[in-house]
């Protein structure tokens, strides 16, 4: 009895083979890229181009001038040449310039502080006596002074008061709003004072006073009595 081999055969087609090749060949690519980024991290981190603990920060700090090096600038000497005799008098003189203005700036900033109380007290030291306080003054609205009849204008009698200081007292009520008032003394035979507003040359402008002195007064143009000329 022979023992026969069985012998398996695989085919593929074309197409399979090329699919084959193609992944074969994508495969070596990223293994070859894999390898070569590893190698340039391990060779920075071997020459200590590429720090493991994390990025540093480097703190640049300005540059002082030293004070010697500034008044020379100040003084026209260049800080990288030696420094004549002559050069170090400039440089002194610089120097006490610099002073000379710093002192006057605080001097001027302490007399302006002080300028307020000093110039508050120069005016009674140089008189020796004390200004007088202005008087206060109410304001009040600027009132007509009396007028007298005049012939030939119209007037409105408001009231006939039988008391002087009760027409008084009416007629500096209507001052207050700006009318020219004056007060009529007793007729022969009639005790009353009579309070009049006037005068006016038309008829409508003596009636537009009646209306705005009835609003005044609180009354009707009615009440009052439009004597003639």
């Amino acid at each position: 009895m022979t023992n026969a081999k069985e012998v398996r055969e695989l085919q593929f087609t074309r197409m399979q083979l090329v699919i084959v090749f193609v992944l074969v060949i994508a495969l070596g690519a990223f293994i070859f890229v894999l390898g070569v980024s590893v190698g340039k991290k391990q060779a920075r981190l071997a020459q200590g181009l590429e720090p493991a603990a994390g990025p540093s920060t480097e703190v640049v700090r300005p540059k002082v001038k030293p004070p010697t090096e500034a008044l020379a600038e100040k003084a026209g000497t260049p800080p990288s040449e030696k420094a004549s005799p002559a050069d170090e008098k400039k440089v002194a003189a610089a120097s006490s310039d610099i002073r000379k203005e710093i002192a006057s700036f605080e001097a001027q900033e302490k007399t302006g502080r002080e300028s307020p109380a000093v110039s508050k007290s120069t005016p009674a030291a140089k008189t020796g006596t004390a200004t007088p306080a202005p008087k206060k003054t109410a304001a009040r609205r600027s009132v007509p002074a009396a007028v007298e009849p005049q012939i030939g204008l119209l007037y409105i009698q408001v009231v006939a008061a039988s008391q002087k200081s009760e027409a008084s007292q009416l007629a500096d009520k209507i001052r207050e709003h700006g009318f020219s008032v004056f007060i009529l003394d007793p007729r022969a035979g009639t005790p009353f004072y009579r309070v009049r507003v006037g005068g006016y040359r038309t008829e409508e402008e003596r009636n537009r006073a009646g209306e705005r002195l009835a609003a005044v007064l609180k009354k009707k143009p009615s009440d009052f009595y439009y004597p003639p000329r």
